[in-house]
């Protein structure tokens, strides 16, 4: 969710009714993937089915600082199952970042709200403490298994821990669980998020 004020005028582009609603908004859109038309959905489809792909997994390292808090532990938890990490740091030039994106099998990030849109002294108390961020939508778009923490929006949207995405916080809570997870079921949790997302794409 980003937000905006300039006087009278204030702009939302909301992920849900319920985000929409504590702008006093009465119309909004919820539910539209705004930058994610057709033409771009097609773009970021991998012709290598997930099971072939390499052991590759990107892990985002630029945005919220507070991803370099459990970055080392990701890193550690997908090495120790044999996976190779590249960490996307937005120094590739696009169409390599893309072509990389494709060729993953796995995909971590983050959905916190950046801090600076918290401190916003006209509206920072209204924008929720999670939020679902791009390199979340290209890893659902490319049907690599993506690792996150939950965010209410992705909720409200129809995607669900375990069953569309791996759920971040087991990381600390639960690590056998998430390594049988991702290891015995993640192409089936990958296949239905990218399903998920296609039925959204296609359907707006």
């Amino acid at each position: 969710m980003a937000t905006g004020n300039r006087r009278s005028c204030t702009l939302v582009l909301q992920s849900s009714w319920e985000q929409a609603s504590r702008f006093g908004i009465p119309q909004s859109a919820p539910g539209l993937l705004w930058t994610w038309p057709t033409s771009r959905w097609q773009e970021w489809q991998s012709d290598v089915p997930l099971d072939q792909r390499e052991a590759l997994a990107v892990l985002a390292s630029s945005g919220d600082p507070r991803r370099s808090s459990i970055l080392a532990d990701v890193a550690a938890f997908l090495e120790d199952l044999g996976f190779q990490l590249v960490m996307s740091d937005h120094s590739l030039p696009w169409d390599e970042y893309v072509s990389l994106c494709k060729r993953s099998s796995v995909v971590v990030t983050t959905n916190w709200m950046q801090p600076a849109w918290k401190r916003q002294p006209l509206f920072g108390k209204l924008i929720p403490e999670t939020t679902v961020t791009g390199r979340t939508w290209e890893a659902f778009a490319t049907n690599s298994v993506l690792i996150c923490n939950r965010a209410d929006a992705l909720t409200e949207m129809g995607f669900h821990p375990n069953i569309h995405y791996l759920d971040l916080d087991m990381l600390r809570a639960d690590r056998p669980r998430l390594s049988s997870l991702l290891t015995l079921s993640g192409v089936e949790i990958a296949n239905t998020g990218h399903k998920q997302m296609g039925d959204m794409v296609h359907q707006q």
